[in-house]
């Protein structure tokens, strides 16, 4: 279930990236005005983890929070569907980001509780998995359909509906789980607890690589289909196509990497996959135009994003008490989205539309 609602909310949350030409065509946009998009939703996406953290380290319940929050993601999606203005669309993104901010860490809190130690990057890495599965492979194909037979928004009526449908789920179902917090006369102000996580070398490292794997990864996821169309001429099938290629490369290493992260030291996978993720920016940097550029973006250039569960949930889990992991993983989370996702699409927008 929680594969199914990651991969919806992801697919969602990736819709506009799938149908950048048609948006920019049919409300009259700039590609500043596109890249902003991303950065409105990863600005109330980055502030809702934090909340979601702060919340975590007083409240004990996660399931009622996830599957309300969901619920409101599908009917946020479904009033998508109706906008007809950029400032409706900035608004519905806004609105996406808050509800959509903290929900995988109240997932993984919640498997947490029934999982075996070396068994938590596999299960994790099953439920990122998801968000590849169904946004990176399903998702060009579904989106460019939709667009192509219907107005550009069409498409949220069913992502909307679906995530609806799996909040409700959710709420039905999955049982409730009380995760360890400090008693309420202990529990310290946000700055101290944030201080108290600051003391651990491996938060500071996460929190560190957050920010820096935030701005690559969702850099290239924004302006990817802008490079395919832009740069290498591409019509909307041919770069479904080559992002629902990449869909499928990526599905095999968001398993692989975790799973290696249970067996081996957590530091030397994220460095081999870090190198990894390198390759594609470097080669359309230095080969811009070529197949050779397209075809790797394609196949590596969301290496990166693979990475997510080793510094935002394992390492903080096995670093950090209990009562500070919600906390640890909404500031990594929400810091890194600050950054990386709200400041860096917004000033390379402004850029691409300078030079």
């Amino acid at each position: 279930l929680f594969l199914l609602i990651l991969g919806m909310k992801t697919l969602d949350g990736a819709g506009l990236t799938y149908m950048s030409e048609h948006v920019i065509q049919q409300l009259n946009l700039t590609n500043g005005q596109y890249s902003k998009l991303s950065a409105y939703y990863y600005l109330t996406y980055s502030l809702s983890c934090i909340a979601a953290g702060a919340i975590s380290s007083r409240v004990s319940f996660r399931k009622i929070l996830l599957a309300w929050a969901t619920i409101a993601v599908g009917v946020i999606s479904i009033a998508t569907s109706f906008v007809t203005t950029y400032r409706q669309l900035v608004l519905c993104r806004l609105l996406t980001g808050v509800f959509q901010g903290g929900s995988m860490s109240f997932m993984l809190a919640i498997l947490a509780k029934n999982l075996v130690r070396d068994e938590y990057g596999t299960r994790s890495g099953i439920i990122n998995m998801g968000s590849s599965l169904i946004s990176l492979f399903v998702g060009p194909v579904f989106y460019y359909y939709m667009a192509e037979h219907f107005k550009w928004n069409t498409g949220y009526r069913v992502t909307g509906t679906a995530i609806l449908l799996l909040g409700l789920a959710c709420l039905l179902t999955v049982r409730e789980v009380r995760v360890q917090i400090k008693p309420r006369a202990e529990t310290a102000s946000f700055l101290r607890t944030l201080k108290e996580c600051m003391q651990s070398g491996a938060f500071r490292m996460c929190f560190l690589i957050g920010i820096l794997e935030t701005i690559s990864n969702l850099s290239i996821s924004v302006f990817r289909p802008l490079y395919y169309t832009e740069v290498m001429g591409f019509d909307s099938a041919k770069k479904a196509f080559y992002i629902s290629m990449g869909g499928i490369a990526y599905l095999p290493i968001s398993l692989i990497v975790p799973v290696l992260a249970d067996r081996f030291p957590v530091q030397k996978v994220l460095a081999v996959t870090f190198i990894a993720a390198w390759c594609a920016p470097a080669v359309v940097w230095l080969f811009p135009g070529t197949m050779f550029s397209a075809v790797l973006l394609a196949l590596l250039g969301g290496v990166g994003g693979a990475t997510v569960t080793l510094f935002t949930y394992m390492i903080p889990r096995y670093a950090l008490p209990e009562h500070l992991h919600g906390f640890s993983n909404g500031i990594i989370l929400g810091v890194a989205c600050l950054i990386g996702g709200t400041t860096a699409p917004a000033l390379l927008g402004n850029l691409v539309d300078g030079y």
